[in-house]
């Protein structure tokens, strides 16, 4: 995550960075909230679910493939940013998906597993993107490399197709419809987490600085959301599933991921501190708590982030999410530079709070927890 900083191509990282953000928020209307809700889905729901997400993951590739051919007539740059989050929309999407079939039945070996591959491949496809060459695009193909390939290991296996429901236009359509509260949910609260990374074009004299950081904080955001947040999950959706009591294991998952939350945050604050450091800023203190805040606000949440909607409360998540990006759309537009970060980084950490006193009180809700509908 840090090879191209340290080889000097900031530039590359904040483009990928931007990239990506696009890309995981364009996946939620892929997606349809499958990563979040797949793992508690009655069978007949589960097999429906797999067949429209394959239906609109055709339907996306075919829009994406139109809309290069367009772009092709402007400049390049918009061609670059069409074609890196078209393939970024289609290998996350994938890699996710497969996190969430692990989830569902229980395999946490296999997503460990591939999470090392993930790891080994992602070091090599970006070193040769280094090597091979400086444009834009080439940490994007080597993170879509990754993705995809390691969606591939996720799968093999794991899922079978035997009694997928394969639907038309009208059925898939049908389906999308039903999953509206949830894919409302999942895009508010992938807008809340990409919202720092889509302030990168804003961050003048410190965008490079700013990408350095957030690059760190999104490899380790990566790691608590694909390996911490699929385990604490895992005890959630079995218990919805199964009909019985989620309150205990919700307990339970919520203490588990708070502790982790707060051992990561704490190592990465410091990588994050040595990192900022290595700029020479006037205002390097306030540069520094404006990182060491956005990194533990989204290292504190990311573990539990999908809780809320495993117990059927998207809409709770959504809200809190779209409230950070209105608020931090206000700073946007009213502040740049060292300013707008230091706000952009109080605000993570408000919204975080905010998110864990709603998720706390639902858990002591036992008449609305114990009944959590799947969805």
């Amino acid at each position: 995550m840090l090879l191209p900083v340290v080889v000097g191509r900031a530039d590359q990282v904040a483009f990928l960075l931007f990239t990506s953000a696009v890309a995981l928020i364009l996946c939620q209307f892929v997606l349809m909230g499958f990563p979040g809700t797949y793992p508690s889905l009655s069978d007949q729901e589960a097999r429906v679910a797999v067949g429209a997400l394959g239906f609109f993951g055709m339907m996306f590739l075919l829009a994406s493939g139109l809309a290069s051919v367009v772009s092709g007539s402007f400049a390049a740059g918009p061609t670059d940013l069409v074609v890196g989050v078209s393939v970024l929309v289609l290998t996350i999407g994938s890699y996710r998906s497969g996190v969430a079939v692990g989830v569902r039945h229980g395999d946490f070996s296999r997503i460990i597993r591939v999470r090392f591959l993930y790891g080994v491949l992602n070091l090599a496809t970006v070193a040769a993107a280094l090597l091979v060459s400086k444009s834009h695009l080439s940490l994007v193909i080597a993170s879509a490399l990754t993705h995809g390939c390691s969606a591939i290991f996720l799968f093999r296996g794991a899922l079978s197709l035997d009694g997928i429901e394969v639907p038309n236009f009208k059925k898939a359509l049908a389906f999308a419809r039903r999953r509206v509260g949830q894919t409302v949910g999942a895009l508010g609260q992938e807008l809340g987490v990409q919202v720092v990374n889509l302030t990168l074009p804003f961050a003048g004299h410190y965008q490079e600085a700013w990408a350095s950081v957030l690059r760190l904080t999104n490899g380790m955001m990566t790691i608590a959301g694909q390996l911490v947040g699929p385990h604490l999950d895992m005890s959630v959706a079995s218990a919805i599933r199964s009909g019985e009591g989620a309150k205990p294991a919700v307990h339970a998952a919520v203490r588990r991921a708070l502790y982790a939350s707060a051992a990561m945050s704490a190592g990465v604050i410091g990588s994050a501190y040595a990192l900022a450091s290595m700029h020479d800023y006037t205002a390097g203190a306030v540069f520094l708590f404006a990182s060491g805040g956005v990194v533990w606000a989204s290292l504190f949440k990311i573990p539990v982030a999908n809780q809320l909607t495993l117990l059927g409360r998207p809409h709770r998540s959504a809200a809190v999410s779209v409230g950070k990006v209105v608020a931090s759309g206000a700073a946007l537009s009213s502040l740049n530079g060292l300013t707008m970060l230091s706000v952009l980084s109080a605000i993570e950490v408000l919204f975080v709070l905010v998110f864990v006193a709603m998720l706390l009180g639902a858990v002591r809700s036992p008449c609305r927890v114990d009944a959590a509908a799947t969805p």
